[in-house]
């Protein structure tokens, strides 16, 4: 199986826990710290929710490919904008996409596989900028964008998601009826063809159904001309039987002659 970016970042979900005293969000943009500068998006970060743990913030750049990692290295300034925020900062990727030896200077390594996730190498301590406000609304703003945050939110997103669910089901079905009409009229057709060539309806009381499908299976293996054939062989093999009857009784009937 081909883990996804998406896999990976459920696998992030799933390690760093808020039992665990952490807090995981997913395509998180922090604050510019020049004007000028191209905003930068987290692929996940983990914050620390314990008071005795402080804050620690841990920034992850997923990865699926060799040829994503090379593209990401090759630009080192992109991750540069994230790490600054971050107290370590970590490659998450399958294992055939990146080792150790190919990190970039102050980054950690995660293999992620179908079992989890498998730490190779912690992140150095990084010195972050100061994280003031801006920061934590941004972190906030993104929490709020993916939690519902009412009963009435709740029972809004189950609504659109059964309408969803029941308006596929309505395409899905409508798609089956109308297949389903076509396989009906062909076969229509093809009763309706059968019936005028035999001379008769099948709906009407024919009992002779076992005879007719056996004929028409005996013309399938045959074909009409093999069958006509066959049938003309057999007339002119009764007619030779026909006249060699009439020789013999023929020649009974003739008297015997005396010695």
């Amino acid at each position: 199986m081909t883990l996804t970016a998406g896999d990976i970042f459920q696998k992030i979900c799933d390690r760093y826990t808020v039992s665990d005293g952490w807090l995981v969000m997913g395509e998180v943009t922090p604050p510019l710290v020049e004007r000028a500068e191209k905003a930068r998006r987290f692929d996940a970060i983990a914050i620390t929710l314990w008071p005795s743990s402080g804050l620690y913030v841990h920034g992850f750049e997923i990865k699926v490919t060799k040829a994503d990692w090379r593209n990401e290295k090759a630009k080192p300034s992109k991750s540069a904008a994230l790490m600054r925020w971050c107290d370590g900062y970590s490659l998450v990727c399958p294992p055939d996409v990146a080792g150790v030896e190919d990190l970039l200077p102050g980054w950690g390594l995660i293999h992620a596989t179908e079992e989890g996730l498998r730490k190779k190498l912690d992140p150095p301590k990084l010195d972050p900028v100061e994280r003031g406000v801006g920061f934590m609304r941004c972190m906030l703003l993104r929490q709020a964008q993916r939690t519902p945050r009412t009963p009435e939110d709740i029972a809004k997103a189950r609504q659109a998601g059964f309408t969803e669910g029941f308006e596929a089901g309505k395409r899905d079905a409508g798609y089956e009826n109308e297949s389903n009409k076509r396989a009906l009229e062909s076969l229509r057709q093809s009763i309706d063809a059968f019936e005028k060539a035999a001379g008769f309806q099948i709906a009407r009381g024919w009992n002779g159904a076992p005879q007719t499908g056996a004929a028409v299976r005996l013309l399938q293996r045959h074909g009409v001309e093999g069958l006509a054939n066959r049938l003309g062989s057999a007339a002119e093999a009764a007619n030779d039987i026909g006249e060699l009857a009439k020789s013999l009784r023929a020649l009974l009937a003739e008297p015997e002659t005396a010695p």
